[in-house]
Parts: C-alpha cells; structure tokens; sequence
C-alpha cells in the first residue's frame, strides 16, 4: 500500500511540473476562438496570391502550449462552414505523446488557425494506456461531412484505425474502422499516416505499413465508411535504395494525384528525415522526385527532421503546410515541433 501510495505522488508530482512548464494549467488546446468571417469570398488562385511564400504558423509558439504535427489542411471555394480552411493536427509538446490528440481548426487565410467553438478540442482523448496519432483531414461530398481518420495506440501492442465524422465541424462521432493485433504473428499490417483521396467513386485509404518494409499500400471502399483491412494493393513506385517511407498526404488537383512523403535511408538515420513528392494519374504507379522539396538542416530553422506534411495545389503553385522537429531544446522535456508554410512552383519540381 505504501508503494502503491507513493508511486501515485509521484507521477502527480511530474504531471503537475510538466503542466507547469507548459504554462497556466496544461494549455495545451487553449487556441484562440475564430470570430465571424466578414469581406469577399476569394477564389482558390485568389488565396494563393496572397499566401505568404515562407512563414512559421503563429500558433507554434515557443512556451510550447501550442507545439504542433500532422497538419492536414483543406481549402473551399465557398463559406459553407464559416470559413474557407480547415486543418485537423495533433499538438505534441516536447514529444509528449498523452497530448498527441487530434484537433480541428479553422482559418480565413491559411495562416492565422482558431477553433470554431471554445473548448471544443481535442476531439478525442488518448486511450488508457496508449496515445493517439496521425490525423488525417478529408470533406466527403456525397454526404457532406468531415471525416479524419487517425490512429489509436496502445503500449500492449494493439491499434485501431478510428474514423471521426462531422457535418457542422462542431459535432462528431466516432466509429472504428478497424482493429490490429500487434501481438500476433499472423498480423501483417501496422499502419503509419492513414490519408483518404477519392478517384471516381471509390474511396481509398492509404497507409505506410511498418510490417511490409514501410511500403505504401492502400485499401478501396466504395462508402469510406466500410474497410477490409487484409484486402490491400502495394503502390508501384521508384523508391530509392534502403528509402524508408514514414509519413504520408496525398491529394488531388484535376486529373494528377501528389503525395507527400517525409522518410529517411536506413534506421540509424531516422531522426534525418526530409520531405518528399511523388505524382500519379491512377494511384497504382508513382513517380517520387528522389531529391527532397524540404531538407532539414541548421539554416532551415534549425530543424532536426521533416515531418507529416499536407498539400494544396492552384494551378501552377503548391503550398505545403509542413511539420518539423527543432534541434533547440527547451527545459527538461526535449525538442520543440512546430508547423510552417512554404510554397511551390509545380512546374519547377516536375518539369516535364
């Protein structure tokens, strides 16, 4: 009892410093709260005029409230929902990942995020004895509603695929759209980055899987509700040797599907991970540009790795809402994440 009594006392005394280090309360999801969008409603290529061409998110603040990855961002050409950007990512201050919960955010410009109702994040909490991941932002047109799809982990070697739904951005549900038993030698798949694109009327999810030589694979669902999580197709795709996928986005523009891809060669070099882009007309073959379009590096804000990434191409630019880990190290807790934008020139990086 004893024992029992002071391991208790413990661990509130380290929970309650670390809230202390984040600032008042553990504020982890205090984001600002978005007011009533006013003015025109501009057209995409409007949009991307005025984006900055580089910028570092404000919310990435350096008390660590607000350290950010997985950023997934979805543009609309209307205000159906308020604003015309929404972005689901999980905070990750300091590497913590009990915080690691997916978030739903708004923004007028892509740059400035809030949420739509005061204390309505994190839409899920971490599951006793494991931690949530990899959120992954998508808008179903025939049902008109949100979906993200992201991970639960537990330590004891289990994982659901979870899909959340929402049709106002207020309210969700959850369902679980599959289970993994890590456990068992006859489980083939751990799924990494879950992403849905859809290509006619089939729904398709791909995840990197980590017991099938971190390939990228993808399952099909005529719904995007229903998946047979043993019924997968491996992409076809010019990985370079000893190339490890980690973290995966696709997503449309016209006829051509991108992906984004950060990942690393060989596991000793797993904290030097950059991003990377590939292309597809029918989501089977790739084409990977084996150079990165983001290469951590000292000068690139003193960033360790590259990070889960997100995209949105306007004619000839691609914007990328990137995440990174920062080589600076604050407090006992370890590096910082932060999230930025950078924009592309299509043709530069595929120029023919």
């Amino acid at each position: 009892m004893k024992i029992t009594y002071f391991l208790i006392l413990t661990f509130v005394a380290i929970f309650m410093n670390s809230c202390e280090d984040y600032g008042n309360n553990c504020a982890v999801y205090d984001f600002p709260l978005c007011s009533e969008s006013s003015g025109t409603i501009l057209t995409k290529a409007e949009f991307f005029a005025q984006l900055p061409s580089e910028k570092i998110l404000s919310f990435s603040d350096e008390n660590c409230k607000h350290q950010l990855v997985h950023p997934d961002v979805l543009f609309f050409e209307n205000r159906d929902f308020g604003k015309q950007f929404f972005m689901a990512v999980t905070p990750y201050p300091k590497s913590q990942d009990f915080y690691e919960n997916p978030v739903f955010l708004a923004s007028d410009n892509g740059v400035d995020f809030c949420e739509l109702e005061e204390g309505m994040n994190p839409l899920a909490r971490a599951p006793f004895g494991g931690y949530n991941n990899d959120t992954d932002l998508s808008f179903d047109e025939e049902s008109r509603e949100f979906r993200i799809f992201y991970q639960e982990t537990d330590i004891s070697d289990s994982q659901k695929v979870v899909l959340l739904r929402s049709k106002n951005g207020f309210d969700w549900q959850r369902q679980e759209v599959f289970h993994l038993d890590l456990s068992s030698p006859n489980e083939d798949l751990f799924s990494l980055s879950p992403t849905l694109v859809k290509k006619d009327s089939l729904n398709y999810l791909f995840v990197v899987n980590g017991r099938g030589e971190n390939s990228i694979q993808f399952l099909t669902s005529e719904n995007g509700l229903s998946w047979d999580k043993n019924n997968r197709t491996t992409i076809q795709i010019n990985k370079p040797e000893n190339f490890d996928f980690w973290h995966i986005d696709i997503f449309q523009n016209d006829s051509t599907y991108y992906l984004l891809t950060n990942g690393f060669f060989g596991r000793e070099n797993f904290t030097n991970q950059n991003l990377y882009i590939g292309r597809s007309t029918d989501l089977l073959n790739w084409e990977l540009i084996e150079e990165p379009i983001l290469k951590n590096s000292k000068d690139f804000y003193s960033s360790g790795y590259i990070y889960r990434s997100s995209g949105i191409v306007s004619g000839d630019s691609l914007a990328v809402w990137f995440s990174y880990r920062t080589e600076e190290k604050f407090g006992v807790f370890g590096k910082a994440w932060r999230v930025g934008l950078k924009k592309f020139s299509l043709s530069e990086i595929f120029p023919n």
